[in-house]
């Protein structure tokens, strides 16, 4: 018979099983099998459970704890479950009592009755041993000796068969976003790029006057970068321009800085709201040398 779940049976349907077994010597035994990972229980009309046998084959009777002790066998089992197993060596054993006291020696048996003198001639044969008397009562018991030590603990019972694995639980919150990373270091700069095709001719223009404009830093300023910017005068407008950076470092001269910006700029603080100009950006290789940036804008109306 397999069983999804463990089985329950009333005393009534156990106790008519066993008398059926017991009138039908050479029946078969009746065998219960259930499903896997499952148990067999025996409750009783009030569904209490009485015995219970798990699938790794521990025994438990939950009534066990609560009987009076009548049985002259011994039998361990767990006071917290009922569960049936062998007693530990040393268990129920306590040490052995003092001897008790010798009792009494019981009274002397009664003398037999003295035989008539014989006339007196040769010495005759020695006479047979008389009967030996009662025996006298037995002694009293002697007092009990002292009741012996407890015995050891026995050893813990075995690991209880492993739970279910629980659900799994909802999901959490998202964390807050994390701070944002510093900015890289600025990369190298790539390689010229092949010269464009030639444009078309344009028209002819009209005659611009051009004004030349540069800044520059302190040259005995000591920084890892420097930025400045030259700004084109109001009302003109910013056509072109370049920079010159040198560091403190004599020995190489032209790889001792690098250039992080080059760029036109409007509205620039240095310049003025709608004023353009000429903006150079650099960064000192060698720290702690003096590092001086100057920068030219080409202006036109």
């Amino acid at each position: 018979m397999n069983l999804a779940n463990p089985l329950s049976i009333s005393l009534r349907i156990a106790y008519g099983s066993l008398a059926l077994m017991s009138c039908a010597a050479h029946a078969a035994d009746v065998s219960f099998t259930p499903a896997n990972g499952s148990g067999f229980i025996i409750k009783d009309q009030a569904s209490n459970e009485r015995f219970r046998v798990q699938s790794s084959g521990e025994t438990y009777v939950r009534g066990l704890p609560a009987t009076a002790g009548t049985a002259s066998q011994m039998l361990c089992f767990d006071s917290a479950t009922g569960q049936l197993g062998k007693c530990a060596p040393g268990v129920g054993t306590g040490a052995t009592g003092a001897m008790g006291a010798t009792g009494p020696t019981g009274p002397t048996g009664a003398t037999g009755i003295t035989g008539p003198s014989g006339p007196t001639g040769a010495i005759g044969a020695t006479g047979g041993t008389g009967v030996t008397g009662p025996t006298g009562p037995t002694g009293s018991i002697g007092v009990t000796g002292p009741t012996g030590q407890q015995g050891i603990t026995g050893s813990a019972g075995p690991q209880g068969l492993l739970g279910p694995q629980g659900v799994t639980g909802p999901q959490g919150s998202q964390g807050p976003t994390g701070a944002t990373g510093s900015t890289g270091i600025q990369g190298t700069q790539g390689n010229l790029g092949p010269t464009g095709p030639t444009g078309a001719a344009g028209s002819n223009g009209s005659v611009a006057v051009l004004t030349s404009k540069q800044a520059e830093t302190d040259a005995a300023a000591t920084a890892d970068t420097c930025e400045v910017t030259a700004c084109c005068d109001v009302g003109q407008r910013v056509l072109s321009g370049g920079y010159e950076v040198r560091g403190g470092t004599a020995a190489i001269p032209t790889y001792d800085v690098r250039v992080a910006a080059n760029f036109p700029s409007t509205g620039a603080a240095v310049c003025g709201a709608n004023v353009t100009g000429w903006t150079v950006r650099a960064m000192n290789s060698f720290r702690g040398n003096p590092l001086s940036c100057k920068v030219y804008a080409l202006c036109g109306q």
